[in-house]
């Protein structure tokens, strides 16, 4: 099965955008790529055949590079061998990413675990899930960019986001040496997020204020509004 619209919406459930796992940038983007492409309504989770090409076209940070066809393949590998702690029910599960994830010739073949189904199928009619366009995904160029952007879509809707210290570090998930001052963690990892989320996307997030215990600070609230939407620049057809 082979879709071609990567201008189509990516559905995912909450638990599934506040989980816990480690991928590098082209990877995030071949899981973002596989979401925009398959139907909530979907029985199974499918096997797509997407060509390079195409996911190039989409994201711009492979589309000027001349070794895309070897990144990704790298990038399949990584799915391939990597897992996702998602909480359910009070519980973290861990599932392996994808059973089959392989470039071959100049198309990627793709089937996520159908143990994720949950988290991607029938959302529509569950509800508790996050919905945005790809498109807003092309010009992001970390993994900490494409997860905050998730976070702040989720919750989007209400227009702020309390969000702890050690929950975003556990999401992104940082290791307990790397970036211990908080001022580090937000020169390197927060604001250089947050600007671009904010350059290249349909948000705009500030930080109102930070949230206290004592005098140590242990997170932020964060104000989270939706620009006006424009016309994507481009459209291609089946």
């Amino acid at each position: 099965k082979t879709m071609v619209n990567p201008l189509a919406d990516v559905v995912k459930a909450n638990e599934f955008i506040n989980a816990q796992y480690s991928l590098k940038i082209n990877a995030h983007r071949l899981v973002a790529m596989y979401t925009a492409l398959i139907s909530p309504d979907e029985e199974y989770l499918p096997l797509l055949r997407i060509p390079v090409a195409l996911i190039a076209e989409t994201f711009s940070g492979l589309s000027r590079n001349e070794r895309r066809i070897s990144d990704l393949r790298d990038a399949a590998a990584e799915l391939f061998n990597s897992n996702i702690r998602i909480q359910s029910k009070g519980e973290w599960i861990g599932v392996h990413w994808a059973p089959t994830c392989m470039v071959i010739g100049s198309d990627l073949y793709i089937r996520l675990n159908q143990d994720l189904k949950p988290w991607l199928l029938g959302l529509y009619r569950r509800g508790n899930f996050t919905r945005y366009r790809l498109h807003y995904l092309a010009e992001l160029t970390t993994p900490y960019q494409f997860r905050l952007y998730e976070l702040f879509s989720s919750a989007a809707y209400k227009g702020n986001l309390e969000q702890g210290v050690d929950a975003l570090r556990a999401m992104l998930n940082i290791p307990e040496d790397e970036y211990q001052r908080l001022g580090h963690f937000n020169s390197r990892i927060l604001m250089p997020s947050i600007d671009a989320i904010n350059k290249h996307t349909d948000l705009m997030v500030q930080i109102m204020k930070g949230t206290y215990l004592g005098k140590r600070q242990t997170g932020w609230i964060f104000r989270i509004t939706r620009k006006k939407h424009e016309e994507l620049p481009f459209t291609i057809e089946e």
